[in-house]
């Protein structure tokens, strides 16, 4: 007879193969989480757009979102066979009253994980991206140290998230951050670092957006890296849109798409109301180049983000040591749907020559930029403008109407060729329209940049003007009445701008360009009860079959 010891385990044998079963188990099931971009504090889509809750799970569990306190609601989504869970709310209105998201997950009648993100606020996300200027902190900033000091005054409806500078080679479902869902407070703005924790430039624009409709809360996402080139924000789609793609931009090693991977590709779900863009400068080797690319990535964010109509607002660069022409493809996104720009031609801020710069963080007009003149220390000037569109594009007609006269008004722009005539036989007088021109700001005329040396004292200028004679000889327009006549005249009445011009017979006016520089010193203003405008840059070319 044989023994059947072998055969069956004993009762100890068994008891150690159940606990190693539930530990290989439970050691393969899939972690119920959510991505770090949801987190307490935070801010979620309001109407109209959905907001969205995911994450990953038990493929086949069953995750149920149930909302309480300000806002309500149960909604329910299936893990799929991948692990990864979302689900799309119903549009929920905005409100200032917090609410907690109960997350659960269960998979046969079991619970399997709970998330719970308290303090929840519904209002309106805005990505800020970019490079340095939009990656420049508040402590840099003039009147930045009011501003942090003040940041505690929109703790109610102001929330902060600061993606961490990271690359990647493969698009991630996760953010590194380096501030998670953060209540406003000085502390949110500033950590007493350079280009530190939190954009100047996002959060005065948030702050701005709610002293004109302070009951949408707004949530505000820096994703920006100083000196990166647009081809690391680009996805691979993006890029494949434009021939000829570089990889690589200065002072580090910024590859296409990986910033894209690391920093956008796990906000795509946020559902934002806009985006507000300040980059450029690390391209402006290749104006027509960068034609190709700002429109790819216009494009391309909006269909990642499902959003087509998504608001995109971009700041056309101040003085950087740039070619013209980077703003002129800056400027061609125009044609775009939703898309705005900020004017900052006349920011100049190199600070007062062989004046030091100031001490620590406190920025004043009166001494040097510690940062050099591509990085303008007039930020509340720059986002007041970025305001000035985004308010435009993101409120509706009912939030719109009772702080119209108090939004910033826009930048005016030139509008289409009206005519020209000859006043003698070389003396013509060009007529343009004014685009976009404020009723708040019914004078146009021309006035010294931020920061300006020569001002509209000659030789400057701020329009020139060539003929179609052979090789473009441009001639810089008076700022001031000659023998001719006045320069320049703007008609509020009929809205348009005339210009004087003298040229040599047989030839005749074929082109004209404003603030046509780098760094121009006396351009065209739109003032007024409101304050000061300026004029975008601008080069057109009158029409070969002109008339009057």
């Amino acid at each position: 007879m044989h023994s059947m010891s072998h055969r069956f385990p004993t009762m100890a044998g068994l008891r150690i193969l159940v606990l190693a079963t539930a530990a290989t188990a439970l050691k393969e099931a899939p972690t119920f989480s959510v991505p770090t971009v949801l987190s307490n504090d935070m801010i979620l889509a309001a109407a109209p757009r959905q907001a969205m809750l995911w994450g990953t799970g038990s493929p086949g569990a069953t995750v149920t979102a149930t909302i309480s306190g300000g806002r309500t609601g149960t909604f329910t989504t299936t893990t799929l066979a991948d692990g990864t869970w979302l689900i799309a709310l119903s549009p929920v209105q905005p409100t200032l009253t917090p609410s907690t998201v109960a997350l659960t997950s269960s998979l046969d009648g079991d619970d399997v994980g709970t998330v719970q993100l308290l303090r929840v606020l519904f209002g309106d996300i805005l990505i800020c991206g970019g490079q340095s200027n939009m990656q420049f902190s508040l402590n840099l900033a003039f009147n930045g140290s009011a501003e942090i000091a003040a940041a505690g005054k929109y703790s109610k409806n102001l929330r902060l998230l600061t993606v961490d500078r990271v690359q990647s080679t493969s698009p991630r479902p996760n953010a590194t951050l380096s501030q998670p869902w953060t209540i406003s407070s000085p502390s949110a703005v500033n950590d007493n670092k350079s280009f530190g924790i939190f954009s100047a430039e996002c959060y005065i624009s948030g702050r701005m957006l709610l002293d004109l409709r302070p009951d949408v809360p707004i949530g505000l996402v820096s994703s920006c890296w100083s000196g990166s080139m647009i081809q690391p924000w680009m996805s691979p789609t993006a890029l494949g849109m434009c021939p000829n793609a570089k990889a690589v931009g200065t002072g580090v090693p910024f590859s296409q798409s990986q910033m894209y991977n690391a920093m956008i590709h796990p906000l795509l779900n946020l559902a934002p109301a806009g985006v507000l863009w300040h980059q450029g400068e690390e391209n402006s080797g290749n104006p027509v180049e960068y034609h190709c690319f700002f429109t790819a990535m216009i494009n391309d964010w909006r269909a990642q983000f499902k959003m087509p109509t998504l608001p995109f607002v971009f700041v056309q660069l101040q003085p950087c040591g740039i070619p013209p022409a980077q703003r002129y493809a800056q400027a061609a996104a125009l044609v775009l749907p939703n898309v705005a720009m900020a004017v900052a031609v006349d920011l100049q801020d190199a600070g007062p020559a062989h004046i030091a710069p100031c001490p620590g963080f406190n920025q004043t007009p009166a001494c040097g930029n510690p940062n050099g003149m591509c990085h303008t220390r007039w930020k509340q000037d720059v986002a007041s403008r970025l305001v000035a569109a985004a308010a435009r594009l993101i409120f509706n007609s009912t939030q719109l109407a009772p702080v119209e006269n108090t939004i910033p008004p826009l930048s005016p722009s030139i509008g289409d060729f009206v005519g020209m005539a000859a006043k003698d036989y070389r003396t013509y007088e060009v007529v343009f329209s004014a685009d976009n021109v404020d009723p708040r700001l019914p004078s146009i005329g021309v006035g010294g940049t931020r920061e300006c040396s020569l001002c509209c004292n000659p030789p400057s200028f701020a329009i020139e003007y060539t003929s179609d004679a052979p090789g473009e000889h441009w001639q810089a327009l008076g700022t001031t009445p000659d023998k001719h006549g006045v320069p320049f005249t703007y008609n509020p009445r009929t809205g348009q701008m005339t210009f004087i011009v003298v040229v040599q017979p047989p030839w005749r006016p074929s082109k004209f360009r404003h603030a046509w520089s780098d760094a121009p010193q006396c351009i065209l203003f739109a003032s007024g009860e409101a304050g000061a405008m300026p004029f975008a840059p601008f080069n057109v070319t009158i029409p070969a079959n002109h008339t009057m």
